[in-house]
């Protein structure tokens, strides 16, 4: 089986690292008189032998690169041709009805869509039809507008990082972390176990290596299927308004929940889902009350963030949150006045008052974001201190549609089905101890059940 880019880089990597190895060998019984000849032709065909491989190595790592290249830019030239088609439709309801029309007990083709799929059959290698019922493509013109509208109706889906992938799944190398102490043995230490070392004049220098791991996200499949009559596609704006926003909202909606709670099977790793060794999850206070909020939670959570990734975590809360946090005060002590002996407090929380930055608020200085996909009040998951940034999020394309009349022909509607394969999963892979003290830190931050 060939080799993949990324297992050739691994490959390329490994060698280059023996290669520096066989080189110090073969200087070292070069510079030794005494060494015995037969090791010293052995190192030096070890040390050629490395070199033959990298360099098919880096030339297999070539050709494929370039193949990849040249294979995305055919891709986009096709794909110029399929946009510059779609745009002679006025709107998705016009190419819709013309849809409708062509695949009627009678029917009549639009030169505009004949061309249409002319060009995206002779692009993509498949007929007019894209299955046994008769469906036609929808242009990307307007499924890719349901892209844009999915990403700004969304609340986490613009914060997350999105590398789109032309296969079904993203493999990538990252380095292999479990702490920031200098250790290299019982646990992965900082930058994966490379380390440096202050050392006196002429001291031997301590060697460290570094760990990686490969970090596999898949992609699944989010699927949308609606109908629409005649009458409605008679009514060309009403008819792409509903489609439109009745999708984007939904796909925004599912696509929130899959980053905070999917389960990882046919959809994207959630937060909250027990495969995220990454998620660090603050332990309710000794007597706490069921569903109530603490000082000591939020500054525990607030701890537990890298400080690094602090400036870009956010709180996000499941509303029903916002009434305990209006009661959070830290304690400064009391004032006697007059007889009368009053408790001091210092808001920790700042309700919302026209910052732009933070209209629903602040707590402990970062901005407050409720959204409806976080737990229910008092379960693990109604507060999230996070920083989406690292979270990744994969894609193929954009939001693939196809339709027919068949399916409902006897009702007199037609079918519109939308597909948007994607995957996601936090970037890291598990949470890190800090380098001084006991402390697990993570960028996913959540306060555990207080039932």
């Amino acid at each position: 089986m060939p080799m993949t880019i990324e297992q050739i880089r691994a490959q390329l990597k490994d060698v280059n690292r023996e290669l520096v190895e066989a080189r110090d060998a073969a200087v070292a019984l070069a510079a030794n008189a005494g060494a015995d000849p037969a090791q010293r032709t052995a190192a030096t065909e070890r040390l050629n032998a490395l070199k033959q491989r990298r360099d098919i190595l880096k030339e297999s790592l070539d050709d494929m690169t370039e193949a990849q290249s040249a294979n995305l830019m055919a891709i986009r030239a096709e794909g110029d041709q399929i946009q510059k088609a779609a745009k002679a439709f006025k709107g998705a309801g016009d190419f819709f009805s013309c849809v409708a029309k062509a695949s009627g007990v009678n029917p009549v083709v639009d030169p505009r869509l004949a061309e249409y799929m002319s060009i995206k059959s002779s692009a993509s290698g498949q007929n007019i039809t894209t299955d046994a019922d008769g469906g036609y493509l929808i242009p990307p013109d307007y499924s890719d507008e349901l892209v844009k509208h999915v990403q700004s109706e969304s609340v986490l889906l613009p914060e997350v990082q999105h590398v789109p992938v032309s296969g079904n799944r993203l493999i990538v190398a990252e380095v292999d972390e479990e702490s920031r102490k200098d250790t290299t043995v019982s646990i992965k230490g900082r930058n994966g176990g490379i380390l440096s070392y202050w050392k006196g004049e002429a001291a031997e220098y301590t060697a460290s290596q570094m760990k990686f791991k490969n970090s596999q996200t898949d992609l699944g499949k989010l699927t949308g299927l609606c109908y629409a009559t005649e009458e409605m596609l008679e009514d060309l704006p009403a008819m792409a308004a509903i489609i439109d926003q009745g999708f984007s909202d939904e796909f925004a909606f599912k696509c929130d929940d899959a980053i905070i709670s999917g389960t990882g099977t046919n959809m994207p790793t959630g937060i909250l889902d027990a495969g995220n060794g990454s998620l660090v999850t603050i332990a309710k206070e000794s007597g706490q009350a069921a569903a109530s909020i603490m000082l000591n939670n939020i500054l525990k959570m607030f701890n537990a963030m890298p400080a690094k990734h602090r400036s870009n975590a956010k709180w996000y809360i499941n509303q029903d949150l916002e009434i305990a946090l209006y009661q959070l005060l830290m304690n400064t002590g009391s004032t006697a006045t007059e007889g009368l002996t009053v408790s001091n407090g210092l808001p920790i929380f700042v309700p919302a008052g026209g910052l732009a930055s933070a209209p629903n608020g602040l707590l402990l200085g970062r901005p407050i974001v409720p959204i409806e996909q976080c737990s229910a009040l008092g379960t693990k998951g109604d507060i999230l201190f996070a920083d989406m940034s690292q979270y990744r999020w994969i894609d193929k394309g954009g939001i693939n549609g196809q339709t027919s009349i068949h399916v409902r022909f006897l009702y007199d509607e037609t079918a519109f089905k939308f597909t948007y394969r994607a995957g996601g999963k936090p970037m890291w892979s598990n949470s890190i101890e800090a380098y001084k003290g006991t402390t697990k830190r993570s960028p996913f931050v959540a306060l555990a059940d207080r039932a």
